[in-house]
Protein backbone atom coordinates (compact mmCIF):
# COMPACT_ATOMS: atom_id res chain seq x y z
CA UNK A 1 0.00 0.00 0.00
CA UNK A 2 1.48 3.62 -0.60
CA UNK A 3 0.14 6.48 0.82
CA UNK A 4 0.51 10.05 -0.65
CA UNK A 5 0.11 13.58 0.66
CA UNK A 6 -0.84 16.86 -1.77
CA UNK A 7 0.17 20.39 -0.91
CA UNK A 8 -3.45 22.07 -1.38
CA UNK A 9 -1.21 24.68 -3.40
CA UNK A 10 0.34 21.81 -5.21
CA UNK A 11 -2.25 21.74 -8.52
CA UNK A 12 -2.28 25.52 -8.36
CA UNK A 13 1.72 25.80 -8.75
CA UNK A 14 2.19 23.70 -11.07
CA UNK A 15 -0.22 24.98 -13.61
CA UNK A 16 1.44 28.31 -13.46
CA UNK A 17 5.11 26.47 -12.95
CA UNK A 18 3.70 25.55 -16.25
CA UNK A 19 3.54 29.02 -17.61
CA UNK A 20 6.31 30.30 -16.31
CA UNK A 21 8.51 27.62 -16.55
CA UNK A 22 10.33 29.14 -19.80
CA UNK A 23 10.99 32.37 -18.22
CA UNK A 24 13.62 31.19 -15.24
CA UNK A 25 13.57 34.46 -13.26
CA UNK A 26 9.43 34.15 -12.54
CA UNK A 27 10.15 30.17 -12.29
CA UNK A 28 12.64 30.84 -9.09
CA UNK A 29 10.59 33.84 -8.07
CA UNK A 30 7.48 31.65 -7.95
CA UNK A 31 9.44 28.74 -6.71
CA UNK A 32 10.22 31.41 -3.66
CA UNK A 33 7.06 32.66 -3.00
CA UNK A 34 5.12 28.89 -2.80
CA UNK A 35 8.58 28.06 -0.34
CA UNK A 36 8.41 27.03 2.95
CA UNK A 37 10.00 30.11 4.54
CA UNK A 38 7.65 31.89 2.35
CA UNK A 39 4.51 29.64 3.80
CA UNK A 40 5.87 30.31 7.68
CA UNK A 41 6.22 33.86 7.16
CA UNK A 42 2.51 34.29 5.92
CA UNK A 43 1.36 31.83 8.84
CA UNK A 44 3.47 34.16 11.50
CA UNK A 45 2.19 37.39 9.88
CA UNK A 46 -1.32 35.62 9.83
CA UNK A 47 -1.41 34.95 13.41
CA UNK A 48 0.27 37.55 14.61
CA UNK A 49 -2.21 40.09 12.40
CA UNK A 50 -5.09 38.29 13.95
CA UNK A 51 -4.07 38.09 17.45
CA UNK A 52 -3.25 41.58 17.34
CA UNK A 53 -6.47 42.91 15.81
CA UNK A 54 -8.55 40.64 18.12
CA UNK A 55 -6.77 41.95 21.70
CA UNK A 56 -6.30 45.60 20.40
CA UNK A 57 -9.85 45.47 19.44
CA UNK A 58 -10.95 44.61 22.45
CA UNK A 59 -8.36 46.62 24.30
CA UNK A 60 -9.08 49.53 22.23
CA UNK A 61 -13.02 49.30 22.57
CA UNK A 62 -12.93 49.27 26.41
CA UNK A 63 -10.73 51.95 26.39
CA UNK A 64 -13.39 53.66 24.01
CA UNK A 65 -16.36 53.26 25.48
CA UNK A 66 -14.67 53.93 29.28
CA UNK A 67 -13.64 57.46 27.87
CA UNK A 68 -17.03 58.04 26.43
CA UNK A 69 -18.75 56.60 29.75
CA UNK A 70 -16.18 59.05 31.91
CA UNK A 71 -16.60 61.82 29.64
CA UNK A 72 -20.63 61.59 29.96
CA UNK A 73 -20.20 61.36 33.88
CA UNK A 74 -18.36 64.41 33.95
CA UNK A 75 -20.30 66.30 31.82
CA UNK A 76 -23.86 65.72 34.05
CA UNK A 77 -21.73 66.29 36.81
CA UNK A 78 -20.94 69.48 36.08
CA UNK A 79 -24.13 70.46 34.51
CA UNK A 80 -25.76 69.49 37.35
CA UNK A 81 -23.43 71.57 39.56
CA UNK A 82 -23.79 74.73 36.78
CA UNK A 83 -27.71 73.79 37.58
CA UNK A 84 -27.42 75.01 41.24
CA UNK A 85 -25.09 77.95 40.46
CA UNK A 86 -27.84 79.16 37.49
CA UNK A 87 -30.56 78.49 39.75
CA UNK A 88 -29.45 80.81 42.41
CA UNK A 89 -28.60 83.30 40.18
CA UNK A 90 -31.39 83.72 38.12
CA UNK A 91 -34.16 83.32 41.18
CA UNK A 92 -31.99 85.85 43.05
CA UNK A 93 -30.68 87.73 39.97
CA UNK A 94 -26.89 87.66 40.62
CA UNK A 95 -26.15 86.19 36.80
CA UNK A 96 -22.78 87.34 37.62
CA UNK A 97 -21.86 84.22 40.10
CA UNK A 98 -22.98 81.71 37.13
CA UNK A 99 -20.51 83.94 34.77
CA UNK A 100 -17.71 83.34 36.90
CA UNK A 101 -18.33 79.63 37.67
CA UNK A 102 -18.67 79.03 33.91
CA UNK A 103 -15.28 80.86 33.01
CA UNK A 104 -13.62 79.01 36.20
CA UNK A 105 -15.07 75.51 33.92
CA UNK A 106 -13.28 76.42 31.04
CA UNK A 107 -10.44 77.07 32.57
CA UNK A 108 -10.44 74.14 34.86
CA UNK A 109 -8.77 71.82 32.10
CA UNK A 110 -11.83 69.73 31.65
CA UNK A 111 -10.23 67.32 28.34
CA UNK A 112 -12.18 68.35 25.13
CA UNK A 113 -14.12 71.57 26.22
CA UNK A 114 -15.14 73.35 23.89
CA UNK A 115 -17.72 75.92 25.39
CA UNK A 116 -20.19 75.92 27.50
CA UNK A 117 -22.68 78.73 27.86
CA UNK A 118 -26.27 79.11 30.22
CA UNK A 119 -29.20 79.85 28.84
CA UNK A 120 -32.02 81.79 30.63
CA UNK A 121 -35.41 81.52 28.98
CA UNK A 122 -38.03 84.72 28.41
CA UNK A 123 -41.38 83.39 29.81
CA UNK A 124 -44.84 84.81 28.85
CA UNK A 125 -48.04 84.33 31.01
CA UNK A 126 -50.97 83.18 29.23
CA UNK A 127 -53.73 82.87 31.46
CA UNK A 128 -52.55 80.19 33.52
CA UNK A 129 -50.19 78.91 31.74
CA UNK A 130 -46.59 79.87 31.25
CA UNK A 131 -44.62 79.60 28.10
CA UNK A 132 -41.12 80.38 27.17
CA UNK A 133 -40.78 82.07 24.09
CA UNK A 134 -37.01 83.18 23.75
CA UNK A 135 -33.81 82.41 25.53
CA UNK A 136 -30.65 84.58 26.42
CA UNK A 137 -27.07 84.05 27.09
CA UNK A 138 -26.43 84.68 30.68
CA UNK A 139 -23.16 83.10 30.96
CA UNK A 140 -20.96 81.56 28.11
CA UNK A 141 -16.92 80.64 27.90
CA UNK A 142 -16.99 83.36 25.27
CA UNK A 143 -17.34 86.60 26.81
CA UNK A 144 -18.17 88.56 23.51
CA UNK A 145 -21.26 85.92 23.34
CA UNK A 146 -23.15 87.22 26.49
CA UNK A 147 -26.10 88.21 26.50
CA UNK A 148 -26.74 87.47 23.43
CA UNK A 149 -30.16 85.97 22.30
CA UNK A 150 -30.30 82.02 21.10
CA UNK A 151 -30.85 81.15 17.81
CA UNK A 152 -34.59 80.44 17.53
CA UNK A 153 -33.12 76.69 15.81
CA UNK A 154 -31.02 76.00 18.82
CA UNK A 155 -33.82 77.71 21.21
CA UNK A 156 -36.61 74.75 19.74
CA UNK A 157 -33.89 71.82 20.10
CA UNK A 158 -33.24 72.86 23.72
CA UNK A 159 -37.03 73.66 24.73
CA UNK A 160 -38.01 69.74 23.96
CA UNK A 161 -35.16 68.63 26.22
CA UNK A 162 -36.51 67.28 29.32
CA UNK A 163 -33.77 65.45 30.99
CA UNK A 164 -29.52 65.27 30.44
CA UNK A 165 -29.06 64.88 26.56
CA UNK A 166 -26.36 63.98 24.39
CA UNK A 167 -25.90 64.88 20.70
CA UNK A 168 -23.22 64.45 17.80
CA UNK A 169 -22.63 67.67 15.75
CA UNK A 170 -20.88 68.18 12.84
CA UNK A 171 -19.79 71.67 12.01
CA UNK A 172 -16.90 72.08 9.36
CA UNK A 173 -15.92 68.73 9.59
CA UNK A 174 -14.97 68.25 13.07
CA UNK A 175 -16.96 66.01 14.68
CA UNK A 176 -18.70 67.28 18.56
CA UNK A 177 -20.39 65.94 21.75
CA UNK A 178 -23.32 68.40 22.26
CA UNK A 179 -24.46 67.88 26.20
CA UNK A 180 -27.76 69.68 27.11
CA UNK A 181 -29.29 69.72 30.44
CA UNK A 182 -32.87 71.82 31.39
CA UNK A 183 -32.60 74.07 34.80
CA UNK A 184 -35.33 72.76 36.63
CA UNK A 185 -36.44 75.05 39.93
CA UNK A 186 -38.26 72.46 41.88
CA UNK A 187 -40.58 74.99 44.80
CA UNK A 188 -43.50 74.39 46.78
CA UNK A 189 -46.42 76.26 45.66
CA UNK A 190 -49.64 76.28 47.49
CA UNK A 191 -48.76 72.82 49.16
CA UNK A 192 -48.14 71.55 46.25
CA UNK A 193 -44.80 70.33 44.45
CA UNK A 194 -43.89 72.23 41.00
CA UNK A 195 -41.21 72.35 38.57
CA UNK A 196 -40.14 75.66 36.89
CA UNK A 197 -37.94 75.51 33.94
CA UNK A 198 -36.05 78.82 34.26
CA UNK A 199 -33.50 77.89 31.31
CA UNK A 200 -31.36 75.68 30.04
CA UNK A 201 -27.33 74.22 30.33
CA UNK A 202 -24.98 73.37 26.94
CA UNK A 203 -21.56 71.81 27.04
CA UNK A 204 -19.83 71.00 23.80
CA UNK A 205 -16.61 68.90 23.66
CA UNK A 206 -14.36 68.04 20.53
CA UNK A 207 -14.88 64.00 20.21
CA UNK A 208 -10.85 64.45 18.47
CA UNK A 209 -9.70 65.43 22.16
CA UNK A 210 -11.94 63.39 24.14
CA UNK A 211 -10.37 60.72 22.54
CA UNK A 212 -7.27 61.90 22.40
CA UNK A 213 -6.18 58.99 24.50
CA UNK A 214 -7.55 56.96 22.35
CA UNK A 215 -5.66 57.56 19.12
CA UNK A 216 -2.61 57.65 21.04
CA UNK A 217 -3.45 53.87 22.16
CA UNK A 218 -4.25 53.15 19.01
CA UNK A 219 -0.99 54.72 17.52
CA UNK A 220 1.11 52.65 19.73
CA UNK A 221 -0.77 49.33 19.20
CA UNK A 222 -0.11 50.33 15.21
CA UNK A 223 3.01 50.80 15.84
CA UNK A 224 3.99 47.54 18.35
CA UNK A 225 2.00 45.56 15.61
CA UNK A 226 4.26 46.69 13.39
CA UNK A 227 7.88 45.74 15.57
CA UNK A 228 6.27 42.57 16.16
CA UNK A 229 5.38 42.01 12.56
CA UNK A 230 9.19 42.60 11.77
CA UNK A 231 10.49 40.35 14.92
CA UNK A 232 8.08 37.75 13.62
CA UNK A 233 9.00 37.68 9.72
CA UNK A 234 12.83 37.69 10.90
CA UNK A 235 12.34 35.25 13.14
CA UNK A 236 10.26 32.55 10.62
CA UNK A 237 12.66 33.96 8.29
CA UNK A 238 15.78 32.41 10.18
CA UNK A 239 13.75 29.68 11.27
CA UNK A 240 12.45 28.97 7.89
CA UNK A 241 16.42 28.99 6.65
CA UNK A 242 17.24 26.21 9.52
CA UNK A 243 14.41 24.36 8.15
CA UNK A 244 15.40 24.90 5.13
CA UNK A 245 18.70 24.76 4.98
CA UNK A 246 18.90 20.62 5.30
CA UNK A 247 16.02 19.63 2.97
CA UNK A 248 18.17 22.09 0.63
CA UNK A 249 21.48 19.75 1.17
CA UNK A 250 18.93 16.91 0.50
CA UNK A 251 17.44 18.01 -2.66
CA UNK A 252 21.36 18.64 -3.71
CA UNK A 253 22.19 15.19 -2.86
CA UNK A 254 19.41 13.66 -5.07
CA UNK A 255 19.90 15.74 -7.84
CA UNK A 256 23.84 14.32 -7.60
CA UNK A 257 22.23 10.68 -7.21
CA UNK A 258 19.99 11.50 -10.36
CA UNK A 259 23.60 13.09 -11.72
CA UNK A 260 25.08 9.34 -10.82
CA UNK A 261 26.66 10.38 -8.39
CA UNK A 262 26.38 7.55 -5.21
CA UNK A 263 29.16 9.01 -3.58
CA UNK A 264 27.13 11.78 -2.26
CA UNK A 265 27.10 11.65 1.81
CA UNK A 266 24.76 14.04 3.72
CA UNK A 267 25.70 15.58 6.82
CA UNK A 268 22.64 16.69 8.61
CA UNK A 269 22.99 16.42 12.23
CA UNK A 270 18.90 16.22 13.14
CA UNK A 271 16.85 14.09 15.48
CA UNK A 272 14.02 15.63 13.47
CA UNK A 273 12.31 14.20 10.37
CA UNK A 274 14.58 15.73 8.16
CA UNK A 275 17.19 14.32 9.81
CA UNK A 276 15.80 10.75 9.93
CA UNK A 277 15.10 11.35 6.00
CA UNK A 278 18.83 11.82 5.16
CA UNK A 279 20.01 9.05 7.70
CA UNK A 280 17.56 7.12 5.16
CA UNK A 281 18.95 8.89 2.10
CA UNK A 282 22.57 7.85 3.23
CA UNK A 283 21.99 4.26 3.64
CA UNK A 284 20.22 4.41 0.51
CA UNK A 285 23.32 5.62 -1.34
CA UNK A 286 25.13 2.85 0.70
CA UNK A 287 23.10 0.52 -1.22
CA UNK A 288 23.20 1.70 -4.10
CA UNK A 289 26.77 1.65 -4.29
CA UNK A 290 26.88 -1.86 -2.93
CA UNK A 291 24.40 -2.64 -5.78
CA UNK A 292 26.37 -1.30 -7.86
CA UNK A 293 29.22 -2.90 -7.23
CA UNK A 294 27.55 -6.25 -7.02
CA UNK A 295 26.60 -5.49 -10.51
CA UNK A 296 30.64 -5.59 -11.64
CA UNK A 297 30.50 -9.18 -10.30
CA UNK A 298 27.21 -10.46 -11.63
CA UNK A 299 25.64 -10.82 -14.89
CA UNK A 300 22.65 -8.93 -15.76
CA UNK A 301 20.68 -12.05 -16.18
CA UNK A 302 21.59 -12.98 -12.73
CA UNK A 303 20.51 -9.41 -11.56
CA UNK A 304 17.63 -10.26 -13.01
CA UNK A 305 16.77 -13.33 -11.13
CA UNK A 306 16.95 -11.79 -8.24
CA UNK A 307 14.43 -9.52 -9.07
CA UNK A 308 12.37 -12.46 -10.28
CA UNK A 309 13.24 -14.42 -6.90
CA UNK A 310 10.30 -12.81 -5.50
CA UNK A 311 7.89 -12.36 -8.41
CA UNK A 312 5.65 -15.03 -9.69
CA UNK A 313 8.57 -16.34 -12.14
CA UNK A 314 10.17 -17.72 -8.93
CA UNK A 315 9.23 -20.94 -9.93
CA UNK A 316 11.03 -20.94 -13.20
CA UNK A 317 14.05 -18.97 -11.94
CA UNK A 318 14.41 -22.29 -9.29
CA UNK A 319 13.99 -24.92 -12.02
CA UNK A 320 15.21 -23.61 -15.02
CA UNK A 321 13.77 -23.31 -18.44
CA UNK A 322 14.69 -24.28 -22.23
CA UNK A 323 15.34 -21.38 -24.48
CA UNK A 324 16.44 -20.74 -27.84
CA UNK A 325 19.67 -18.56 -27.40
CA UNK A 326 23.03 -17.64 -29.06
CA UNK A 327 26.26 -18.26 -27.39
CA UNK A 328 29.28 -16.66 -27.43
CA UNK A 329 32.68 -17.54 -26.58
CA UNK A 330 36.21 -15.67 -26.62
CA UNK A 331 39.56 -16.76 -25.59
CA UNK A 332 42.50 -14.93 -25.50
CA UNK A 333 45.48 -16.80 -27.48
CA UNK A 334 48.82 -17.05 -25.76
CA UNK A 335 48.03 -14.82 -23.07
CA UNK A 336 49.28 -17.68 -20.31
CA UNK A 337 53.13 -17.75 -21.56
CA UNK A 338 52.74 -13.76 -21.63
CA UNK A 339 51.41 -13.50 -18.27
CA UNK A 340 54.33 -16.02 -16.88
CA UNK A 341 57.12 -13.03 -17.79
CA UNK A 342 55.00 -9.85 -15.85
CA UNK A 343 54.30 -9.06 -12.73
CA UNK A 344 50.88 -9.95 -11.62
CA UNK A 345 49.73 -6.63 -11.23
CA UNK A 346 50.74 -5.84 -15.34
CA UNK A 347 48.79 -8.80 -15.55
CA UNK A 348 45.68 -8.22 -14.36
CA UNK A 349 45.78 -4.52 -15.54
CA UNK A 350 46.29 -5.92 -18.77
CA UNK A 351 43.49 -8.97 -18.49
CA UNK A 352 41.23 -5.90 -17.13
CA UNK A 353 42.02 -3.51 -20.26
CA UNK A 354 41.17 -6.51 -22.85
CA UNK A 355 38.22 -7.80 -21.52
CA UNK A 356 36.47 -4.17 -20.60
CA UNK A 357 37.31 -3.94 -24.20
CA UNK A 358 35.34 -6.91 -25.29
CA UNK A 359 32.64 -6.04 -22.86
CA UNK A 360 31.36 -2.83 -24.03
CA UNK A 361 31.30 -4.65 -27.58
CA UNK A 362 28.91 -7.34 -26.55
CA UNK A 363 26.86 -5.28 -23.94
CA UNK A 364 26.39 -2.78 -27.01
CA UNK A 365 25.29 -5.12 -29.40
CA UNK A 366 23.09 -6.67 -26.59
CA UNK A 367 25.04 -9.33 -25.30
CA UNK A 368 24.87 -10.36 -21.71
CA UNK A 369 28.27 -11.57 -19.98
CA UNK A 370 27.33 -14.37 -18.44
CA UNK A 371 30.76 -15.35 -17.12
CA UNK A 372 34.26 -14.48 -17.35
CA UNK A 373 36.52 -17.56 -16.51
CA UNK A 374 40.17 -16.31 -17.24
CA UNK A 375 40.72 -14.55 -20.00
CA UNK A 376 37.88 -15.90 -21.35
CA UNK A 377 34.49 -15.03 -21.72
CA UNK A 378 31.01 -16.32 -21.98
CA UNK A 379 27.92 -14.45 -23.24
CA UNK A 380 24.65 -15.17 -24.25
CA UNK A 381 22.42 -13.40 -26.86
CA UNK A 382 18.74 -13.15 -26.38
CA UNK A 383 15.71 -12.07 -28.89
CA UNK A 384 14.80 -12.15 -32.95
CA UNK A 385 18.13 -10.52 -34.04
CA UNK A 386 20.30 -12.92 -31.29
CA UNK A 387 22.58 -14.66 -34.15
CA UNK A 388 22.86 -11.44 -35.83
CA UNK A 389 24.24 -9.12 -33.24
CA UNK A 390 26.42 -11.67 -31.51
CA UNK A 391 28.21 -11.85 -34.90
CA UNK A 392 28.45 -8.35 -35.61
CA UNK A 393 29.48 -7.94 -31.43
CA UNK A 394 32.63 -10.76 -32.72
CA UNK A 395 33.42 -8.72 -35.93
CA UNK A 396 33.87 -5.61 -34.07
CA UNK A 397 35.92 -7.15 -31.57
CA UNK A 398 38.43 -8.63 -33.47
CA UNK A 399 38.73 -5.11 -35.40
CA UNK A 400 39.08 -3.19 -31.93
CA UNK A 401 41.73 -6.17 -31.10
CA UNK A 402 43.23 -5.42 -34.63
CA UNK A 403 43.54 -1.68 -33.74
CA UNK A 404 45.53 -2.44 -30.32
CA UNK A 405 47.84 -4.94 -31.52
CA UNK A 406 49.09 -1.91 -33.46
CA UNK A 407 49.17 0.40 -30.52
CA UNK A 408 50.92 -2.07 -28.68
CA UNK A 409 53.03 -4.31 -30.34
CA UNK A 410 55.30 -5.88 -27.40
CA UNK A 411 51.73 -7.46 -26.41
CA UNK A 412 50.86 -8.54 -30.47
CA UNK A 413 51.47 -12.44 -29.44
CA UNK A 414 49.24 -12.11 -26.35
CA UNK A 415 46.05 -10.02 -27.48
CA UNK A 416 45.05 -12.10 -30.48
CA UNK A 417 41.32 -13.92 -30.16
CA UNK A 418 39.42 -16.55 -31.00
CA UNK A 419 35.63 -16.64 -31.14
CA UNK A 420 33.05 -19.56 -31.34
CA UNK A 421 29.45 -18.47 -31.52
CA UNK A 422 26.68 -21.27 -31.42
CA UNK A 423 22.96 -21.01 -31.51
CA UNK A 424 20.24 -23.60 -29.96
CA UNK A 425 18.16 -24.86 -26.79
CA UNK A 426 19.66 -24.46 -23.77
CA UNK A 427 18.63 -24.76 -20.37
CA UNK A 428 18.48 -21.73 -18.64
CA UNK A 429 18.25 -21.02 -14.73
CA UNK A 430 19.80 -20.73 -11.15
CA UNK A 431 22.53 -23.37 -10.76
CA UNK A 432 24.54 -23.40 -7.85
CA UNK A 433 24.09 -24.63 -4.07
CA UNK A 434 21.91 -23.33 -1.46
CA UNK A 435 24.43 -21.09 0.06
CA UNK A 436 25.52 -19.64 -3.72
CA UNK A 437 24.14 -19.61 -6.95
CA UNK A 438 24.34 -18.34 -10.62
CA UNK A 439 21.83 -17.59 -13.43
CA UNK A 440 23.64 -19.17 -16.37
CA UNK A 441 22.52 -21.42 -19.59
CA UNK A 442 23.90 -25.40 -20.06
CA UNK A 443 23.88 -27.46 -22.46
CA UNK A 444 25.13 -28.92 -25.69
CA UNK A 445 24.98 -25.47 -27.39
CA UNK A 446 26.69 -23.94 -24.58
CA UNK A 447 29.32 -26.99 -24.95
CA UNK A 448 29.22 -26.49 -28.48
CA UNK A 449 29.99 -23.29 -28.60
CA UNK A 450 32.76 -23.44 -26.25
CA UNK A 451 34.44 -26.32 -28.40
CA UNK A 452 34.24 -24.03 -31.72
CA UNK A 453 36.54 -21.32 -30.03
CA UNK A 454 39.24 -23.82 -28.48
CA UNK A 455 39.08 -24.56 -32.48
CA UNK A 456 39.59 -21.36 -33.49
CA UNK A 457 42.86 -19.57 -34.36
CA UNK A 458 43.99 -16.51 -34.06
CA UNK A 459 41.47 -13.29 -34.99
CA UNK A 460 39.12 -15.94 -36.19
CA UNK A 461 35.17 -16.41 -35.76
CA UNK A 462 34.24 -19.74 -36.15
CA UNK A 463 30.22 -20.39 -36.22
CA UNK A 464 27.79 -23.17 -36.56
CA UNK A 465 25.14 -23.90 -39.28
CA UNK A 466 22.30 -23.18 -36.92
CA UNK A 467 24.17 -19.76 -35.99
CA UNK A 468 24.48 -18.79 -39.95
CA UNK A 469 20.91 -19.64 -40.25
CA UNK A 470 19.83 -17.23 -37.51
CA UNK A 471 21.51 -14.34 -40.50
CA UNK A 472 18.56 -13.39 -42.37
CA UNK A 473 19.78 -13.59 -46.01
CA UNK A 474 19.01 -10.05 -46.80
CA UNK A 475 21.87 -8.85 -44.62
CA UNK A 476 24.95 -8.51 -47.06
CA UNK A 477 27.24 -7.04 -44.30
CA UNK A 478 28.12 -10.94 -43.19
CA UNK A 479 29.82 -13.44 -45.12
CA UNK A 480 30.17 -16.65 -44.23
CA UNK A 481 33.10 -19.21 -45.51
CA UNK A 482 32.35 -22.93 -45.51
CA UNK A 483 35.30 -24.87 -44.16
CA UNK A 484 36.20 -28.87 -43.25
CA UNK A 485 33.56 -29.95 -40.89
CA UNK A 486 34.45 -29.77 -37.58
CA UNK A 487 34.87 -33.08 -34.97
CA UNK A 488 34.16 -31.99 -31.26
CA UNK A 489 34.19 -33.65 -27.99
CA UNK A 490 31.17 -35.98 -27.12
CA UNK A 491 30.12 -35.61 -30.63
CA UNK A 492 29.34 -38.33 -33.05
CA UNK A 493 29.67 -37.02 -35.86
CA UNK A 494 31.72 -33.98 -37.14
CA UNK A 495 29.90 -30.61 -37.01
CA UNK A 496 29.23 -28.26 -40.08
CA UNK A 497 31.38 -24.77 -39.50
CA UNK A 498 31.71 -21.31 -41.12
CA UNK A 499 34.26 -18.79 -40.58
CA UNK A 500 33.05 -15.25 -40.66
CA UNK A 501 34.49 -13.21 -43.05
Amino acid sequence: MSTSYKDPLYSFSTAILRIVDRVSFLKKLFSMLLGIKAKLITAAVGLILVVTMVLSSLLLMIQYNGLIVKTDETCKATAIGLSSIAIEGITQNKRGIVSDYVNNLKGSGISGLNSVYVVEYMIEKSGDEKKAVGGTIIAHSDPQRMNAAVPKNIFNQITLIREFDKKIAVEDGERYYLYTYPIDWKVILKGKDRTATLGAIRLKFVEKEVLAVFYQSRNVVIIVTLIVLAAGIFLMYMLGSFIVRPILILSEGVSAVKDGDLTVHLDIKSVDEVGRLSESFNEMTAHLREKLQMQKFVSSSTVEMIKKAGSKHAEVVRKGERKRITVFFSDIRGFTSFSEKRSPEDVVIMLNHYLDLQTKILQKHGGDIDKYVGDEIMATFQGDNMGVNAIRAAIEIQKAMGAEIKKNKEAKAAIAVGIGINTGEAVVGAMGSSNRMDFTAIGDTVNTAARLCSAAAKGEIIVTAAAREAVPAKIKTINFIKTEPLTVKNKSEAIDVFKVK
